[in-house]
């Protein structure tokens, strides 16, 4: 349920409540800045980063699955998901809603059965308060991107089955390699071939997921030229294979 890990792609949806301080958080192809009483919310497989910006911060990070939504919510909830931040005026309720799901979270961990349906019951609540709310919660974010980033982002997510080189981006945007490797980072809080291995990864799951093409073929579609790398590759950041990661997908 409550993660910290600060790189992450999962089949999960998330929520980040920053409750004070500041936190940099990188979603697909945009960079964020949460600051007090800010909310995000994540969709599920979507890549995504964070990183802090002020040394002292509180925040709350909520992860739960399709099981844990009610239809009538479920059917409603995607306006939650247009990469918007809600800055909610009253603070009270959110702290409340989120100090209760920690709470029964920490009851769940030492077994107490009831636990888990209420933490189903405040995450629809949750959802509730915000789906009926959203377009007073909303926050217009002044764009502090970076333009040459954003295209180079949109080109990788559209040809990452192509050679994308470091030195090939450089020449597209007429930036030398360090410098647009620093701001790379400074923008997304990843590192250029982190960036372009992470989306190609995604880009597999999905397909493991959802066709029959072979494990060779996958990795082909999704920039890898050599298979044997890419399953290599695929176990060091998701700790199974290729074929292990299609049958428990299947289950």
């Amino acid at each position: 349920m409550f993660v910290t890990a600060d790189y992450h792609c999962e089949n999960d949806y998330e929520i980040m409540y920053v409750r004070s301080g500041s936190r940099q958080v990188f979603v697909k192809d945009r960079s964020y800045v949460l600051t007090d009483g800010q909310l995000l919310f994540i969709n599920k497989n979507e890549l995504h980063k964070t990183s802090r910006i002020t040394e002292k911060y509180e925040r709350f990070v909520i992860n739960f699955g399709d099981d844990y939504i009610l239809p009538s919510v479920k059917r409603n909830m995607d306006v939650l998901f247009e990469h918007k931040l809600y800055a909610p005026p009253k603070l009270s309720t959110i702290d409340k809603l989120f100090f209760s799901l920690l709470s029964e979270w920490e009851k769940l961990y030492k077994g107490n059965e009831l636990a888990a349906d209420n933490i189903k019951c405040y995450i629809n609540i949750l959802l509730t308060y915000f789906i009926r709310n959203h377009k007073h919660f909303s926050y217009t974010e002044k764009k502090t991107g970076n333009p040459a980033i954003e295209r180079l982002l949109l080109y990788i997510n559209e040809n990452f089955k192509e050679n994308i080189t470091l030195a090939a981006a450089s020449d597209m945007l007429h930036l030398s390699p360090h410098y647009l490797s620093q701001i790379f980072v400074k923008y997304t809080g990843f590192g250029f071939s982190e960036y372009l291995r992470a989306v190609r990864l995604e880009a597999a799951k999905d397909l493991l997921r959802n066709s029959k093409l072979p494990v060779t073929d996958v990795a082909h579609s999704c920039g890898f030229t050599d298979s044997n790398y890419f399953s290599a590759v695929f176990k060091k950041y998701t700790g199974i294979s290729p074929t292990r990661y299609r049958c428990l997908s299947s289950l």
